[in-house]
């Protein structure tokens, strides 16, 4: 309970911090609808989501010592805005309608302008109606405005900007070759350097970002690093495990991997192993996917490669923990960190 009443105060923190800041853009604009957006942007920021990045940051500083004031939790801020820029955007690219239980901000914005101007078939060459386009278009400009706010945030802070600079590029260089594995088979190795960039990077960014505010020495930079690289691929196999599961009320759409084609490690390892590959193969070609080709997709993955990723996972956790204690941390530090670990890596939901 004492970690977990730690939790809730450090999250509490970056949500005031990010309402502070949220306050601030919408005071300098005049425009209504402006003033809307940022308002729908910090909703959807704070409402959801579990803060794990920033959380991750002001923890790592608590471990080495170090005193935690704005300029601290504005940086730890910068790197959750970045995490939601992606989401936003990744909504867009996957054409997925929900996100935390609610329509995803593309979504929203497209039923605004259906509300306020009808619709009309689009004219030009990407999107098929006028709500679509508008949609679309608000969300690709609130992941701009989160990414920018992001660098905002870091104060001219050179040492942090060049942590958060690395991780912008890694998390969009591993959303290429997400979108890519889509159209063609990909090999274990490839899925997880895929996620290395997409997930991990993000996580590796926040930790180091607590080293970079706590002046770490080497040793404890290098060990808080590969403490998240380790728990963040084990929080995404785990997060793969949660699409799959219809009872997790993750509060998106159930099965999306496999609705998008996506080749994720159960995904790979079912082709690889399962006697059923050839029709797991004929359903991720199609290009709509009925309630039952899921259903059946889903349980080819659980009879074939479900228990072989749950073990990968366990040896990411494993060797995360390993990390920890290599990091000069007070023992307070690397408990929390320890439970956090835990908590990322073996929830349901």
């Amino acid at each position: 309970m004492e970690h977990a009443y730690h939790f809730e105060s450090l999250r509490k923190d970056v949500d005031a911090e990010l309402a502070t800041l949220f306050l601030e853009m919408r005071k300098e604009t005049s425009h209504p609808f402006i003033a809307s957006l940022y308002e729908w942007i910090l909703g959807f920021v704070c409402s959801g989501g579990k803060r794990l990045r920033p959380v991750l940051t002001l923890a790592a500083l608590k471990g080495l010592g170090k005193p935690i004031g704005q300029e601290e939790r504005r940086a730890a801020v910068a790197l959750e805005l970045l995490h939601a820029s992606t989401l936003i955007h990744d909504d867009i690219m996957d054409e997925d309608t929900r996100r935390r239980g609610s329509p995803s901000l593309f979504c929203h914005y497209q039923g605004l302008f259906r509300k306020a101007y009808g619709e009309a078939k689009g004219t030009g060459a990407l999107f098929a109606t006028s709500s679509a386009r508008f949609g679309a278009s608000q969300g690709i400009i609130a992941g701009n405005l989160l990414y920018v706010l992001g660098f905002f945030c870091l104060d001219r802070n050179c040492r942090a900007s060049e942590v958060y600079r690395s991780a912008a590029i890694a998390v969009n260089e591993g959303q290429v070759l997400d979108l890519l594995g889509e159209l063609e088979d990909i090999s274990e190795e490839s899925y997880l350097a895929m996620t290395e960039k997409k997930t991990a990077s993000l996580f590796i960014a926040s930790a180091k970002m607590g080293a970079v505010l706590g002046n770490a020495d080497e040793r404890s930079t290098n060990a808080l690093q590969s403490f998240a690289l380790s728990i963040a691929m084990a929080f995404q196999l785990q997060d793969d495990i949660i699409d799959i599961s219809p009872d997790a009320a993750k509060g998106n759409t159930f099965a999306s991997d496999i609705r998008n084609s996506k080749k994720t490690l159960l995904v790979i390892r079912a082709l690889a192993a399962s006697p059923q590959a050839g029709r797991l193969r004929e359903i991720l070609a199609k290009k709509e996917k009925a309630a039952d080709d899921l259903k059946e997709a889903v349980a080819i993955i659980g009879n074939s490669s479900l228990q072989s990723v749950k073990d990968t996972i366990e040896g990411y956790y494993d060797k995360g923990i390993c990390s920890l204690e290599r990091a000069s941390l007070s023992s307070e530090g690397r408990e929390f960190l320890a439970w956090l670990a835990g908590q990322m890596v073996h929830r349901k939901r």
